[in-house]
């Protein structure tokens, strides 16, 4: 939702799921990373209305493939909300409950031949967003299902341990009984505070929660 009155400034990113597939293709390709700097480069924002003192971003399902990777490649956003993210395409590939959805945007399946990293196992780390962690700056909220077959726990769990180990601001929330979406009254309400909490904490500030 953009505030369209003269003079104002956009304040949020938000994808819709519609942009999913789309998204998929892009960070398969060399534009993802190269468009990623170039929309959010200081000679673009320049000539944008967005208010980059608290431009923050959200996704879920697929567009976390993009959330992930847009934190990981800018230190732009100054919050983020990753739900049922893919940051580790490597391991999704092998654990998710929709074998070979995956593969179709990266070339085929990984191939395991023998060799440490041979052209298809760096094509899956380098479009991961988990292979760029050292050098994401943006508070990272994570929020998954406990039951989230679709996108397995092991994914947020690798993001957000590896953020840790490197000192990143992440929290990590999982939701019993949920799968892939929220249905659970409380689980949506729960999610919504959280949401708002932690993008007004890293975007306006603690006193935004008082």
């Amino acid at each position: 939702m953009f505030d369209r009155r003269p003079g104002s400034r956009i304040r949020a990113v938000t994808w819709s799921n519609g942009a999913g597939v789309c998204s998929q293709r892009l960070l398969r390709s060399r534009r993802g990373s190269i468009r990623t700097r170039k929309m959010t480069s200081p000679r673009a924002i320049r000539h944008t209305v967005i208010d980059t003192s608290v431009v923050r971003m959200c996704g879920s399902c697929r567009l976390p493939v993009m959330t992930s990777w847009v934190v990981s490649q800018t230190g732009r956003f100054k919050a983020a909300m990753m739900g049922a993210g893919l940051p580790s395409l490597l391991s999704m590939a092998g654990t998710t409950d929709t074998p070979g959805y995956i593969d179709t945007f990266f070339n085929g399946v990984p191939q395991y031949d023998g060799s440490i990293i041979n052209p298809s196992i760096k094509f899956y780390l380098e479009r991961s967003a988990i292979s760029y962690s050292d050098k994401i700056t943006t508070p990272l909220l994570i929020l998954h299902g406990g039951n989230d077959e679709r996108v397995p726990i092991g994914q947020p769990m690798e993001f957000h341990r590896a953020l840790k180990d490197r000192g990143k601001t992440t929290q990590l929330v999982f939701y019993p009984r949920k799968g892939h979406g929220f249905k659970e009254y409380y689980h949506q309400m729960d999610r919504m505070k959280r949401e708002y909490e932690w993008i007004s904490r890293y975007t306006l500030g603690p006193k935004a929660l008082q």
